[in-house]
């Protein structure tokens, strides 16, 4: 989103670089941006809360749909990967789970590099831009 001022002073308007056409207002960003919160493994999507096996790091809106990033500490100490990126849809059912870049015992994100486009860094030592309608690996750069 970019800020703009509009011609006449009235009031501050975000137009979304992805569609300069589309613009919205500071308010209506600002509801937009709240309808999504978590708290330890609660995730709230407006009224529906949906408890999780794990805590959440972060969470936020995209696309129409909520990505969540689990706590990678949080499976720690169980043998294999943990697959702790994951997509819901607004009324929090699961919609994918991001595959990772290896089959490394535990590999996991660590982070989220970037929302648009998503982009994740895994213990491995990738970094992953991961498609948002079907959370695979489009494009993999391993660092070391």
């Amino acid at each position: 989103m970019e800020l703009m001022g509009n011609a006449q002073g009235c009031g501050t308007v975000l137009a979304d670089r992805q569609n300069p056409n589309e613009l919205w207002s500071a308010e209506e960003v600002a509801v937009n941006e709240n309808r999504v919160k978590f708290s330890k493994n609660e995730l709230e999507i407006g009224t529906e809360v949906t408890k999780l096996s794990n805590p959440i790091i972060e969470a936020f809106e995209s696309g129409g749909k909520v990505i969540v990033l689990l706590d990678p500490d949080a499976h720690i100490e169980k043998f294999g990967q943990f697959r702790n990126l994951i997509a819901y849809d607004l009324n929090g059912t699961q919609l994918w789970t991001a595959e990772l870049p290896t089959t490394t015992s535990g590999d996991t994100y660590y982070r989220v590099k970037s929302r648009n486009p998503l982009t994740a860094d895994s213990f491995s030592g990738s970094t992953c831009q991961v498609d948002e309608r079907s959370g695979k690996i489009t494009q993999k750069t391993f660092h070391k």
